[in-house]
C-alpha cells in the first residue's frame, strides 16, 4: 500500500496521538502545504522524535523516508493524466523490444549503478534463470571480463544513472568494440554518451524531471521509475514467455 493510502487508514481507524500526525500530514499535503518535520510537530504539538517514532510504527526507517515517500507519491500520481500516462507505458514499443531480446537471448549480463536498487533486478532474475544463463556480480571491477563470454546470443542490459557511473560507462565502452547486443536504462543527462555510442535505438530514458530541487528527492524519483519498469518488463516477459 501506498505511504498516502496507509495515512488516510490511520484516520480512519485509530482515534489516538497516530491518527492526529496522519491528519495533520494529509491536511498540508492535500492543501499544498509543506509536511517537513518542523511544520508537522508544531501543528501536533509534539516533538520531532514522535515524528520518528511514528513513521517507525509504519515501517519506515524514519520521517525523512516518510517524508520523501510521500513527496513522490505526490510527483508519480499527482493527476489522472500521470496515471493514464503511466497506463499507456504498458505498451512502449521500448519495454516490448527489451522483452523479446531477453526471449530471444541465452546469456544475459546485468549491470547497474550505485543508486539503482538490486531488489527488482534480483526478482527477474530468478525468473530468467529456469531458461538462461544470468550473470549479476554487482561489482564493477569483475564486469570488464564480460567480454570473455560474448557470443550473437549474449544481452547486456545495463542501468546507467546517478552521479558516480565513470567506471561503468568506461566498461560500456569496452564492450562496444565487441559490437555487443546492449540495451541501455539511462536519463536524458547522458543522451550524448547514447548517441556517442549510437544506442539510442536501444536505450530507455528513465523520467527524472521533476519540480523540487531536493537532490535525494529527485534521486528517490528515479530509482522508483526504474523499479516501475523492471515490474513491467517482469510482468511481461512472464506473460509472454515464461513457462512454468
Amino acid at each position: 500500500m501506498r505511504t498516502i493510502g496507509r495515512l488516510k487508514e490511520l484516520v480512519n481507524y485509530n482515534n489516538g496521538l497516530d491518527s492526529l500526525i496522519a491528519h495533520k500530514i494529509l491536511l498540508n499535503y492535500e492543501q499544498n502545504k509543506s509536511i517537513k518535520p518542523k511544520v508537522i510537530s508544531q501543528l501536533c504539538n509534539v516533538s520531532v522524535s514522535t515524528l520518528t517514532l511514528f513513521s517507525k510504527r509504519l515501517g519506515y526507517d524514519g520521517y525523512s523516508e516518510l517524508y520523501y515517500r510521500v513527496m513522490i507519491e505526490k510527483e508519480f500520481y499527482k493527476t489522472e493524466k500521470n496515471i493514464i500516462s503511466n497506463n499507456k507505458e504498458n505498451n512502449d514499443p521500448k519495454i516490448l523490444d527489451l522483452v523479446n531480446r531477453i526471449h530471444n537471448s541465452e546469456k544475459i549480463f546485468f549491470l547497474k549503478s550505485e543508486e539503482t536498487s538490486s531488489v527488482f533486478i534480483d526478482f527477474l532474475i530468478s525468473i530468467l534463470s529456469f531458461e538462461k544463463k544470468v550473470v549479476f556480480t554487482k561489482r564493477r571491477k569483475l564486469e570488464k571480463y564480460y567480454v570473455n563470454f560474448i557470443d550473437n546470443k549474449t544481452l547486456f542490459i545495463v542501468f546507467a544513472t546517478g552521479l558516480e557511473i565513470s567506471e561503468l560507462w568506461n566498461n560500456i565502452d569496452l564492450y562496444m568494440n565487441y559490437k555487443i547486443n546492449i540495451f541501455l536504462i539511462t536519463t536524458e543527462a547522458n543522451r550524448d554518451l547514447v548517441k556517442k555510442y549510437n544506442l539510442e535505438d536501444s536505450s530507455y530514458f528513465v523520467e527524472d524531471q521533476i519540480k523540487s530541487k531536493e537532490f535525494i528527492l529527485r534521486t528517490m524519483y528515479r530509482t522508483h521509475n526504474i523499479d516501475e519498469l523492471i515490474i513491467k518488463v517482469t510482468e511481461y516477459y512472464t506473460k509472454k514467455f515464461y513457462k512454468q
